[in-house]
This record gives C-alpha cells, structure tokens and sequence, in this order.
C-alpha cells in the first residue's frame, strides 16, 4: 500500500515544519500491510505518530480535526467505503486513546537528524558506512530519550542503515559487547509493532 501524492495544500493553520514530519508519520503507518477491515488501524497509527510528535503533540483539536480531514482528502486508502467525517471522528477517538507512540518513528526522526550531525566519537571505530549510521542513529535516540532507555527493532535499524535486519541484529549485538550500547530489555519476537528491544548508549 501507498500513499497518495499530496496534492491537496497543506492547510494554512497547521505549522510549515510539520508536513515533513506528517509524511513521515504517513510513510511509516502505510508501509504496513492492512486489508481494508483494517481501515481503523491505520488511522489509529496516525493518531499515534501525531500524538508523541514534539512538533505535532500540542495541537489544538480544530488542528487534528483539519489534519484529520486532509488525512482523509491525501490518503487513497482512508476514502475506501469511508467519509471524511468518519475519518475525523474515529481519529479523535484514536488520539484519545493513543498511550504509545508509532513503532519506527523515533527511529525515522533520529536517524534524519544523524545523516546531517557530526559522527560520534564511537562511530569511528569501526569501517562499515552502515554501521557507523547505526552507531550515530543510536546517539542521535539517547539524545531524544534522555536519561531514558530508547526503543529500536532491527528491523527499523535495518531499514534505516540500509542493510537486512538480521545484519542489524548482528550489529547491535555487536555494540552491546563492545560496549557502546547496553541492552536493557531484550524485547519480544514479532513484526515492527510488537514489543522491540531497549537500549542506552554508553559510550560518548
């Protein structure tokens, strides 16, 4: 499945910096596979990539109910069997209730920030392009977590590296023993929307 092009404007009482983030929250949740009885996942997953988004989290509810209906005029998939204010109410409903945030999204927004940062110090100890991005991509997600655990699946580290997620497995386990991560939980097998792996980067 697939986005639509976004031909419609971005609505003028929305933040300019926010529709890069938007698409992304779009890109990620579409990426899923979702037969059509599944219609209400989807805007669930876009209520949750709003919801924990620094720049999209404080937004009045007449900003989600016009991110709502340009989710509905943008999004092929939204139209099918549905009308938009369907679409606005279950996405209320969906923010409402949204307690987690959209699995691969943290990844998506740390590893953006780390392709333009300076490489950690940690990154150069190792040859591989791939790896070090991950190394740097890891950095970048301790920075946002803050003295918290950040969560990363290999297969968000995989997708961001451009390398197979069991290469990424191999990477990460890698980083633990030589002790630039440690694992702290060791997350549940599963698809990308289960319960992923938690790290710290130690090494600064």
């Amino acid at each position: 499945m697939t986005a639509a092009k976004l031909n419609t404007s971005w609505p003028t009482n929305l933040p300019a910096d926010a529709q890069a983030l938007w698409e992304s929250i779009v890109g990620l949740v579409l990426e899923q596979p979702q037969p059509d009885e599944r219609w209400r996942l989807v805007v669930l997953g876009l209520a949750r990539g709003v919801k924990f988004s620094h720049f999209t989290r404080d937004f009045t509810q007449p900003q989600l109910d016009t991110l709502a209906r340009f989710a509905f005029d943008t999004i092929d998939y939204l139209r099918r069997g549905h009308e938009r204010d369907e679409t606005v109410a279950a996405f209320r409903t969906a923010h409402e209730r949204a307690k987690f945030p959209l699995p691969g999204f943290f990844a998506t927004i740390a590893f953006s920030q780390a392709r333009t940062a300076p490489l950690p110090s940690a990154a150069k100890r190792y040859e591989d392009d791939s790896l070090r991005m991950l190394v740097a991509g890891c950095h970048e997600l301790q920075r946002m977590a803050g003295d918290s655990p950040f969560v990363l699946t290999c297969r968000d580290a995989g997708r961001e590296i451009g390398r197979h997620h069991e290469t990424a497995h191999d990477y990460l386990k890698m980083l633990v023993r030589d002790g630039v991560l440690e694992k702290v939980f060791a997350g549940k097998a599963g698809s990308g929307w289960g319960c992923a792996a938690k790290f710290r980067f130690v090494t600064v």
